[in-house]
């Protein structure tokens, strides 16, 4: 596959802007070196699900294969490491940052913009997990030691931050939240009108408008069917996991058990 129609792929498949075409490109580079010097190769920048999961699906198209890492279970934001053999460790290191905050609750906003202040690009780290304050945060090697020595405070509050294993029990899992909702159908229109509690015309122009995505991916057709299990995406609402059907209401609609992340 060439340059340039790997680059259409990714971004015709992906949700993703301008500025990230350079790192498609990028992305293309690292994979010839790979095929050429038969070594592990590993991206500095982490890439959304629309990238990375969308790769996976071109393995057959190269001579090495595509393997993804974002320290947390079912990571957003993760490395890719390209090679033709299985990888056992990627340059990613899993900080704690702890926050001394006595008067206030510290938001995922807060942590990601304390980093971020502090001149590093999004694509330098992956998820953010909060629990009691604490930030756990999934970063590339490369700036570990920048963090550690440069981030002192999360919005006005001081923190500390520190190196834990990856592997270790404290490393904490994405919360979930259990919702049920009555839906007409299994038809996205219905769906994302469900979920939100708005119009089914107000989720067709959603849907129109590129602001839904299943398992990471726009879905502009509002007839689209929806399995369980589906990631559902929606703007402005959260990210939703279409987890089973409990049942059917006395006036027909469908019961179903959704999974919000927290």
């Amino acid at each position: 596959m060439d340059k340039n129609t790997f680059v259409e792929r990714l971004v015709n498949c992906s949700d993703v802007k301008n500025l990230e075409i350079s790192l498609i490109a990028n992305l293309y580079n690292k994979i010839i070196l790979a095929e050429k010097i038969g070594k592990e190769v590993f991206t500095n920048e982490f890439y959304p699900p629309s990238i990375w999961s969308t790769l996976l699906k071109l393995n057959s198209s190269f001579n090495v294969s595509f393997h993804t890492y974002g320290v947390f279970d079912e990571a957003e934001r993760r490395i890719l490491g390209i090679s033709d053999k299985n990888i056992e460790h990627f340059p990613v290191k899993l900080l704690k940052i702890k926050a001394n905050a006595k008067f206030c609750s510290l938001s995922h906003r807060d942590f990601l913009g304390s980093i971020m202040s502090l001149g590093i690009i999004r694509e330098k780290f992956g998820d953010l997990i909060l629990k009691n304050d604490i930030c756990y945060a999934a970063v590339h090697e490369d700036i570990c030691d920048y963090l550690i020595y440069n981030l002192s405070k999360v919005k006005n509050s001081p923190c500390s931050v520190e190196v834990l294993d990856s592997q270790c029990e404290e490393k904490p899992k994405h919360e979930y939240e259990c919702i049920n909702i009555l839906s007409t159908s299994l038809r996205l229109d219905c769906i994302v009108s469900s979920i939100c509690n708005i119009s089914r015309n107000k989720s067709d122009e959603f849907i129109r408008q590129g602001k839904v995505l299943v398992d990471y991916f726009p879905e502009t057709k509002r007839d689209f069917m929806v399995n369980l299990n589906n990631l559902i995406v929606i703007r402005g609402y959260g990210k939703f996991i279409i987890y089973k059907i409990i049942g059917v209401s006395g006036s027909g609609r469908l019961k179903i058990q959704i999974k919000k992340y927290n």
